[in-house]
Order: structure tokens, then sequence, then C-alpha cells
């Protein structure tokens, strides 16, 4: 339970982390990259990031939860 724990806070907070840097660094590269083609791939990169970060949270959410009910169910 321990580890399903560390693993939903992880990547949880690894999933806000990357909103913020999607939002801070995509409006950086804006401005300091050149090339648009450039700065929406890179955009594109950040903004993946944080979509398949949430996912991962997500799914260790869930497994978290289950744990802790199957835990519970079982009459510990």
């Amino acid at each position: 339970m321990v580890q399903a724990h560390r693993a939903y806070l992880f990547t949880r907070d690894y999933a806000g982390i990357a909103l913020m840097m999607l939002v801070a660094l995509g409006a950086a590269a804006i401005f300091q990259m050149s090339p648009m083609k450039v700065v929406l791939l890179y955009i594109g990169g950040l903004a993946l990031q944080f979509l398949l970060a949430g996912q991962a949270a997500r799914n260790h959410g869930r497994r978290f939860v289950s744990t802790v009910l199957a835990i519970k169910g079982a009459g510990r």
C-alpha cells in the first residue's frame, strides 16, 4: 500500500510540475525561439508530457484506492 501511495503522490506532483512548465516555458519559448514551427513542436512536447503525466496520476490514484479498499475489505 505504501508503494501505491508513493507512486500516486509522485505522479500527481509530476503532473502539476509539468503543467507549470507548460505555462512558464511555453510562454518563454514564444518570446525566445525564432522559428514558429520549433516553438509549436516544443509546446506540443510539453503538452504531451502533461497529458501523459496526468493519465499516469489518474491510473496510480485508482490503483491506490483499489488497494486501500481491498485491504479494508479483507478485515485488516
